[in-house]
Parts: C-alpha cells; structure tokens; sequence
C-alpha cells in the first residue's frame, strides 16, 4: 500500500524549541515538537492561533523529524518585566497592563545553524491536505519562525510531495536525502503510533505538546526515535 508524503526543510541562524519551563530559564531542545511544527505550518495556511478547531485538523497528519544538524547551544541573557504575581492563565501583555511589575534576569537558550527535514502524512482524514499544507510552506500568509518571532529561516522550506511504499525509501527517493552524510546512520523521531518500517528504534519519549492556545494547555506525547541506515 502507498502513502503520500509531504517533506520539507527547516534551518535558521537560531532556533529555539521551547521545553517546559518558566521564569529566569527558558531551555530549549534538541529538534523541534510536533506542536512548534503545527503552528508553523497553521501559520503558513493563515491560520489565527486563536482558532482551535482547525489547528486540530493539523494534528491528523503523523510526523516526523529527520535531524541534519542539530546545532550548537547558544545562551542569551535578558533583563525583562514582568507581573509579581504571576497568574500561569494570563498572557505576558495582561501581566505589563497590570502595573504591578518587576524586572528578572533571564537566560534563554536557542540552537545555532540546525537543520532538520519535517515529514507529514495522513492518519486521519483532514480538511487540509498535503497540497494544501505544500502550498501555504512555498507562499506563507504569515511570516514562519521557529519558536520566537526573532528566529526566522534561513532557506526556503521547499517542500516535496512524493508517494511511495515505505518512510525510508520514500525519504532516499527525495531531493533531501542528498543533504545527509551517508558514511553516518540518519537520527530521527517520530509519532510512536506512526507506521514507520526500517527503523532501528532505540528511545522511546515522552514530551510535553502545546494543545492549543488556550491556557496554555499540555498533553503527553509520545515519540520514537529510530536511526535510518543509509545504504
């Protein structure tokens, strides 16, 4: 049985793949989440963050990230304000409107140089498809960034829609396999209910997805990461 992909490029000077966490540390990971990918790609097919439903609709597609470069970690320092009395409901505008303020340090944390090939396919029907999703990445209605709004791409994303029987030989039959050091196994990580052949699994993971912008609101993902061999 074939399945239709849809893969692309994702790199920036810097990048920052936001972890869980508050206050004077903001760390971020090692490749990005299926939500910061999401939202990109929502972004791109002008889609308001406000608007729940169709963001959801994003989430019927499986996902994967093929990792190129992970980059180098790079520490930033802030001096920013903020609400004495931080309210984990609020946004950061209804905590500087409140007049109760302070200043923190702060240490933010981003990738330099990454790159990694984002892969999407159907698990569920969507109202979106992959010609869609193609589309919106070449001809963005808004701007795509990577985590901040100051980590803009360095490339276009390019995007390839391409059939095939198995993830791996799809991926080699792509114009991004050339991209990769074929002397080295391919790291990558995926949906673990993803139905991924010829992968070498060795990690199972648990992150914390953004569901949506409401509440900021988490949920539990989980995530395989397998090598590809390359051949």
């Amino acid at each position: 049985m074939t399945t239709k992909y849809c893969f692309f490029k994702i790199c920036a000077p810097l990048a920052s793949f936001g972890e869980f966490s508050f206050d004077e540390i903001r760390d971020t990971d090692k490749y990005p989440t299926k939500s910061s990918i999401m939202g990109l790609v929502g972004g791109a097919l002008g889609i308001d963050r406000k608007n729940i439903q169709d963001l959801r609709e994003l989430y019927k597609y499986s996902f994967a990230v093929i990792v190129n470069n992970y980059g180098k970690v790079m520490r930033d320092y802030h001096i920013v304000q903020c609400g004495k009395n931080i309210n984990l409901n609020s946004t950061r505008k209804d905590e500087l409107l409140s007049g109760d303020i302070e200043s923190i340090q702060t240490y933010r944390y981003y990738r330099e140089n990454s790159e990694y090939i984002i892969a999407l396919w159907e698990n569920k029907i969507s109202k979106y498809s992959l010609e869609d999703i193609s589309h919106a990445l070449q001809y963005p209605v808004y701007v795509p960034y990577i985590g901040r709004k100051s980590c803009t791409l360095s490339a276009p994303m390019a995007p390839e829609i391409i059939i095939g029987n198995s993830f791996t030989d799809t991926f080699k039959n792509t114009k991004f396999y050339n991209l990769f050091d074929k002397n080295n196994s391919i790291e990558l990580y995926y949906d673990a209910d993803a139905n991924i052949d010829g992968i070498d699994v060795i990690q199972e993971i648990e992150r914390n997805d953004m569901l949506g912008n409401v509440k900021r609101s988490f949920n539990v993902r989980k995530e395989k990461k397998g090598l590809i061999t390359c051949i």
